[in-house]
This record gives C-alpha cells, sequence and structure tokens, in this order.
C-alpha cells in the first residue's frame, strides 16, 4: 500500500512506503474528554475510497472505569484530521474494512442484499466477544461526527426489513446502523462459544472474552472471527450465517493473525485459509 503506520498508546504516525517520510500524525483523546495516557490505539485498517485512502483507527480505555466504551475513528492521513467518530459499546480490539463504498457505483459483490444498501462497511471486533457489521455512512455529503461529538450505535434486528428506510432514520437520529452477528452468543455475563448447528460447544465469562483479529475475504464473502480463547467463526456475509467454527482445544493460544491463499496450480481446486496464534 501507499502507507504504513505506527502506532504507540494514542498516538498514529501514518508514514509514506516510498521514501519513508512522514506524512501524518494523530494523538486520539485530545477532544474527547479522555486522558490521552488512558486512551490506546488497539487497530487500524486502510479504506479505499474513491477520493483516497481512509484508515479506520479502533480505541480503548484503559483507566479501568466500569462500561467504559471504545470508539472507531476514521482518519484522514491528506488533511490529518478525524473526520467521523462512531462510539462503540465496548472497547475496540479489531477493525476491519469489509466495504469502502456502496450504492449503484461500487463495485459488484455477492453480499447480502441487506449489507448492499450500506455504504461503507466496517466490521468491528471488541471486549466481551462482540462483532458488529457497521454502516460508515460514506455518502453523507458532510462531516459531523469528531471525537468530541461522536456518533452512536442504531442496532438492526435480524429480521429488519425497509432498511433504506431505517438508513433515513438514522441519518435524521445522528446514528451509525449496526448488525451484530452472533448476539444470541451472550447472555447473563456468559460468552457461548456456538457450533455451525448453534449448538454450544462452550461457556467462557464474557468479562475474560475478547475479539483478537477479523479479516474479510473478499473471494469468498467469509469474514473470520479469531478469539483471544484460540477458536474462530467463519460467516457467510452472502446468507448472514455461520459456516464454520474451530476445533475447541485446552492448549490453544490467542489467534493473532488470518492469510488467505489461492494457489494458482493445486490440483485439489481448493483455497487456504492460515492462522497463527500468538505466544501461549
Amino acid at each position: 500500500g501507499r502507507f504504513a503506520w505506527l502506532a504507540r498508546g494514542s498516538s498514529l504516525e501514518v508514514i509514506s512506503t516510498r521514501d519513508g517520510s512522514r506524512k501524518a500524525a494523530c494523538r486520539f483523546g485530545s477532544h474527547s474528554g479522555h486522558n490521552n495516557e488512558d486512551m490506546v490505539i488497539s487497530s487500524v485498517t486502510e479504506c479505499h475510497l474513491e477520493d483516497g485512502i481512509r484508515l479506520a483507527v479502533g480505541l480503548k480505555d484503559l483507566s479501568g472505569r466500569s462500561g467504559s466504551p471504545g470508539m472507531v475513528c476514521v482518519f484522514n492521513p491528506w488533511v490529518s484530521r478525524v473526520v467521523r467518530a462512531i462510539e462503540i459499546p465496548y472497547a475496540v480490539t479489531a477493525v476491519e474494512c469489509v466495504r469502502p463504498d456502496g450504492g449503484a457505483d461500487a463495485q459488484p459483490t455477492l453480499l447480502s442484499s441487506d449489507l448492499k444498501l450500506l455504504f461503507g462497511i466496517l466490521a468491528i471486533g471488541t471486549e466481551h466477544g462482540h462483532t458488529y457489521l457497521v454502516d460508515l455512512r460514506s455518502d453523507d455529503p458532510v462531516e459531523i461526527f469528531d471525537e468530541e461529538n461522536p456518533s452512536m450505535l442504531e442496532y438492526l434486528g435480524p429480521n429488519t426489513v425497509h432498511l433504506a428506510g431505517a438508513r433515513d432514520r438514522a441519518r435524521n437520529n445522528g446514528t451509525h446502523l449496526a448488525i451484530e452477528l452472533g448476539g444470541l452468543f451472550h447472555k447473563s455475563g456468559k460468552f457461548s462459544y456456538i457450533s455451525e448447528d448453534s449448538s454450544v460447544v462452550k461457556v467462557f465469562p464474557s468479562a475474560s472474552t475478547f475479539v483478537t483479529v477479523i479479516k474479510y475475504i473478499k473471494e469468498a464473502t467469509c469474514l473470520v472471527v479469531g478469539y483471544n480463547f484460540g477458536c474462530f467463526h467463519i460467516w457467510d456475509l452472502e446468507t448472514m450465517s455461520l459456516v464454520y467454527s474451530s476445533q475447541v482445544d485446552q492448549y490453544m493460544s490467542a489467534v493473532a493473525h488470518f492469510a488467505y491463499q489461492e494457489p494458482e496450480n493445486d490440483p485439489r481446486n481448493c483455497t487456504y485459509l492460515w492462522v497463527a496464534r500468538g505466544p501461549m
């Protein structure tokens, strides 16, 4: 890509990959009422829009205050400024761009009919194991949300109809639409790790569970979500269904990275998902 970045605590520095020069910098939390020392950047991902690259930056609060929310900021490296801020109910641990744009001019995709109506989609993972698909509202004519005045999420139910009308209401309410994947996993302070046949494999305390990494595989229209207890889910974003749950093992470390491989001449006619784990 054109940019690389360095994150230290709440500070982000954007570097040109061509000559190593610094192109932009930002210290998050300065304008949000938080102490900079309490805010930390947990994840950064690129979103390629028509008018240039944006960086989606996930933030979490380390102050220890009960119920401290997280935030995702859309940062424009060309002007070194936050152009959109969305408050997330839990500390953000992973961010992935599923689709930067939307509408009739967007590239063809196999995403579900509901997701096709959204203008830009971010997949956001949090503490307590939540995963959200959030409408970026990249079709907004003006930028009205920053760290001082972040937007909130407005949740869509699994059977929501008239999504276009829901987007209009969200714009009028100053909110961003969100679809939670696996909302039924959470109950009474517990996170239930579910298999693709909807059976409960294992139950974890929500307070000790979090999403470690998210990867969108465009070629398969799938979202892969890794957890700190070593397992991962694969979601089909065409049918909005869970299609795979990895096996639980007692001695697995947290999932750290995913890589997708599509060999040119594999006689088995298949693709591969590589899973990297952190130290025990």
